[in-house]
């Protein structure tokens, strides 16, 4: 299996820290990429054109390795994947243009084997795991379903099909409200947005957004908006998940399915792009457009994705007849601060950022290829630091209950007001249902740190019941 691929280091060093570290070549067409923390993994889809049907291999990104390749049997569906982190299990909806039998397979993330081939459904698109709950969720195409299954068991807890309209493309999860928001597709109602309780698996609102076919998003956890992006036509809404209601519009913004938009969580705002256009630039506070950002080199836009740990933003656009473009922009100020040229045929399919290793990984189809970016360089600084720095712990919500997100990325230890380390928080969602109620705090320095940096090391969580 490995001897069908060559992995070649190049280690050219490019403007703005940015390094492109190593070109991992496969013998098939490469599209989706799906990064999976557990394992420090890459799925990458392969589509192999004899048989109509993809491989999925599984990259270790420590090594550059692949260690498995699973044969789908079937077509791999765009940005379809999920991690269960409770049974280290990786789902993936495969579709076919016909009926499927297939539907979602379930990957043993420890053995990289197909344990399990769940029918739920034909044509599926959309997939959005609860880590609180501990349940999946799937949206078919054909048919307007919405499936909810069980991830200790794989076993279909409800089926949810709305009589006059059909649930299609996209399933976002709000981790606070624990409800799932799924997109639309069709010819009557196709502005809907079907809103799920992920307690009772029960539709608990629908929404008019005013958007055609709401087909691509993003979630705010902060605050608690989720933005979704109609099917090929003009039109942007922004949801308010706490009143389930449309909280604004954006008429002027162009949308598809393939366009997907990144939230920078340092600056609060969200990078919407038009691929024959600009970035947009939201400020999710006033939901309005603050900026408008030229396409790189006058070039068309292929994807784009922010990396939280050095407050950037990676973007991949195409150069007729040349080559594929790597912008970096600087979040702060929506700046360019690097550019390098990489690939050689196509444009670029996905880009996924890894927090584990801080690299960057590009897929270009007609390369067979992904390309590795590493940074090198720390994001400039405005003024110089005083004293040795301290990076900020970033929790919310605070006063918490059952669930807390850490937004840092690496774990931080929690201790109580006694001094008692009680748990580790890890990068994402926490679950803090085992904690008792009281004062607790989040410090990587159980020591008593310099005059002036305690503030600054030191974050004082509320559990509250």
């Amino acid at each position: 299996m490995l001897s069908r691929l060559s992995l070649v280091a190049l280690c050219i060093s490019a403007a703005g820290g940015q390094t492109l570290d190593t070109v991992v070549h496969f013998p098939r067409e490469v599209d989706e990429l799906f990064y999976v923390p557990g394992g420090n993994k890459l799925y990458v889809t392969a589509y192999v054109r004899d048989t109509w049907t993809d491989h999925i291999h599984i990259l270790d990104c420590s090594t550059m390795v692949v260690r498995a390749v699973v044969r789908t049997g079937s077509r791999f569906g765009d940005r379809r994947a999920a991690w269960s982190p409770h049974h280290n299990k990786v789902y993936l909806g495969v579709h076919w243009g016909g009926p499927d039998t297939a539907g979602l397979l379930v990957i043993d993330n420890s053995t990289d084997s197909v344990v399990r081939r769940l029918p739920v459904g034909v044509y599926m698109r959309g997939i959005a795991y609860s880590s609180t709950s501990d349940k999946l969720y799937t949206v078919t195409g054909q048919g307007g379903i919405i499936t909810a299954l069980d991830c200790a068991a794989d076993t279909v807890l409800a089926v949810i099909k709305p009589p006059d309209y059909s649930p299609d493309w996209v399933a976002l999860w709000d981790s606070v409200g624990m409800k799932i928001y799924v997109g639309c597709s069709g010819w009557t109602n196709c502005d809907r947005v079907t809103v799920v309780d992920c307690i009772t698996d029960s539709v608990v609102a629908v929404i008019r957004s005013g958007i055609v076919c709401p087909c691509i998003g993003v979630y705010n956890p902060f605050r608690r908006k989720i933005y979704l992006g109609a099917q090929g036509d003009y039109g942007v809404c922004a949801v308010d998940c706490a009143g389930d209601t449309v909280a604004a519009r954006f008429d002027s913004i162009w949308s598809d399915f393939d366009q997907v938009p990144a939230y920078c969580s340092a600056g609060d705002k969200l990078y919407w792009f038009d691929y024959r256009g600009p970035i947009y630039v939201i400020d999710c506070g006033t939901d309005s457009i603050v900026r408008h950002i030229p396409a790189p080199g006058g070039n068309d836009v292929s994807y784009i994705a922010y990396a939280e740990w050095s407050n950037r933003l990676y973007v991949a656009s195409h150069i007729p007849r040349y080559a594929n473009l790597l912008t970096v922009f600087d979040c702060r100020t929506d700046s360019i601060i690097g550019q390098t040229r990489f690939g050689r045929n196509a444009s670029a399919r996905e880009i996924v950022c890894n927090p584990v290793d801080h690299r960057i990984y590009i897929s270009v189809r007609w390369d067979s290829a992904v390309y590795v970016f590493i940074e090198e360089l720390q994001p400039i600084r405005e003024q110089p630091a005083l004293g040795r720095p301290v990076h900020a712990i970033r929790v919310w919500p605070n006063p918490a209950r059952d669930q807390i997100w850490l937004r840092n990325p690496g774990p931080v230890p929690l201790y109580s007001a006694c001094g008692r380390r009680v748990t580790t928080l890890l990068p994402g969602p926490n679950d803090i249902r085992h904690l008792a109620s009281g004062v607790y705090f989040a410090t990587p320095h159980p020591r008593p740190l310099p005059q002036g940096e305690r503030e600054a090391a030191v974050r004082k969580i509320v559990v509250q019941r």
